[in-house]
Parts: C-alpha cells; sequence; structure tokens
C-alpha cells in the first residue's frame, strides 16, 4: 500500500485497500473490513473508476453490513453493486447481488422482494453454472481433439519413418544388384576374350605345328632321294 501510495498509483491504492478489507472480513471483523472497502471506494472514485473492483466492493460491503445485522444498509450497497454490476454486465456479480438482496430483505421481512430476487439469482446461477459446465466440456473436446491429432501426426510421422527405411533398403538392394550385375557383366566379358584368345592361340599353334610337320616331311623325302 505505502509503495503505491509513492507512485500515486490509484488503481494499486485501490487494490491494496481492498485487499486489506478481504482480509477483516475473512477475521470477521467487519467493522475494519467496511472501513478498508470505503476507502478503497473513495480512491477508485477520486481517479479513474474501475467498474469490475467498484461492484466487488459494494458487495463486499453490502456482506459486511449483514453479518453486523444493518440489513438496511446491507441492501442499499447491493442495490448499488447490483445496478454496476448489470451497466458492465458481470454476470457473477450479479449473482451474488441478487443472493444478498434476497437475504437482507428476508431478515427486513420483505418477502415478496426476497422472493424475486431470489427466483432471479436461481435462474442466473443455473444460467453460469450451464455456461462453466459448456466452457468444461469445450475444453474437454479441445484437449481430447488434440491429443487425436497429436496421435495422428506420430503414426503419420512413425509410417513416413518406415516408409523411408523401406526406400533405404529398396536403394541398397538395387545398388547391390547393379554391382553384382556389372561384376558378372565384367566376368563374362573377361572370360569371352580369353576363350578368343585361347581359340587363336590354339588355331596359331595348330598351323605352325602343321608347318613343321610339312618341313620334316620334305626333308625325309629328300633324304629317301639320295639314298
Amino acid at each position: 500500500l505505502e509503495y503505491n501510495v509513492r507512485k500515486k498509483d490509484i488503481l494499486g491504492i485501490g487494490g491494496c485497500q481492498i485487499a486489506i478489507g478481504n482480509v477483516f472480513m475473512e477475521t470477521k471483523d467487519y467493522v475494519k473490513a467496511i472501513d478498508y472497502y470505503k476507502k478503497a471506494e473513495k480512491t477508485m472514485l477520486e481517479g479513474r473508476p474501475d467498474e469490475g473492483k467498484l461492484t466487488i466492493i459494494y458487495t463486499n460491503i453490502s456482506s459486511s453490513y449483514f453479518e453486523l445485522k444493518l440489513y438496511r444498509e446491507s441492501a442499499s450497497f447491493a442495490q448499488k453493486g447490483l445496478e454496476l454490476a448489470r451497466k458492465s454486465g458481470q454476470v457473477e456479480q450479479i449473482r451474488d447481488c441478487l443472493k444478498n438482496l434476497a437475504y437482507a430483505n428476508h431478515a427486513l421481512g420483505q418477502s415478496a422482494a426476497a422472493f424475486e430476487y431470489l427466483k432471479e439469482m436461481t435462474a442466473l446461477s443455473a444460467s453460469i453454472q450451464a455456461q462453466k459446465s459448456s466452457e468444461v466440456a469445450q475444453e474437454l473436446q479441445n484437449k481430447y481433439d488434440s491429443e487425436k491429432k497429436r496421435k495422428e501426426i506420430e503414426l503419420l510421422t512413425k509410417d513416413n519413418e518406415n516408409l523411408e527405411l523401406q526406400r533405404s533398403k529398396d536403394r541398397a538392394i538395387l545398388i547391390i544388384s547393379v554391382v553384382a550385375l556389372v561384376l558378372v557383366l565384367g566376368g563374362a566379358i573377361f572370360l569371352g576374350r580369353a576363350l578368343v584368345q585361347n581359340r587363336k592361340f590354339s588355331s596359331e599353334l595348330s598351323l605352325k605345328n602343321a608347318v613343321i610337320e610339312e618341313k620334316n616331311n620334305q626333308v625325309h623325302l629328300t633324304e629317301k632321294g639320295i639314298q
């Protein structure tokens, strides 16, 4: 509080005064709680009014007066809070102010007014609960959809990884097959050339043998002629 006072932060000062009032309210010191709530109201009105915080102030002052059995004052501040809450569209604060008005009017013997406030509060509470249930259901649905999408993405990622792994295996098999084919063709070519060379060598050798044999025959004939 002192820090915000030094800074002249109106909203900060008002927020601290509300917090102090809440502490006194929790400890059931309702007189001091009302004192700080009214200080907070004055602070807020001196600066730029925060309708949300003012509504809370009026609601808490109303509740504190009710606990002190000052029912007219409780109804008065509850009415101020209700008007401001309706203006700013604060649904939960409207409900709380209606509850305080119902209790205060009942304590004052205004049963008809108390019943009307109670009826409106009950309908509004049901609407708030339905809205909260809808929000919870939507949140759960969003979580379900997110989880479902996450699992679908994980499955798709896994499928892609498996597909890429299979493609890698197929590429490896293809490379090995090509290398093997090249080796087989190279071996076949080598063997073919060797066979051709061997046949050529055999033919030349046969021809040489035939020439030698022919010469040998001529030598034999010459020797016979001399004899």
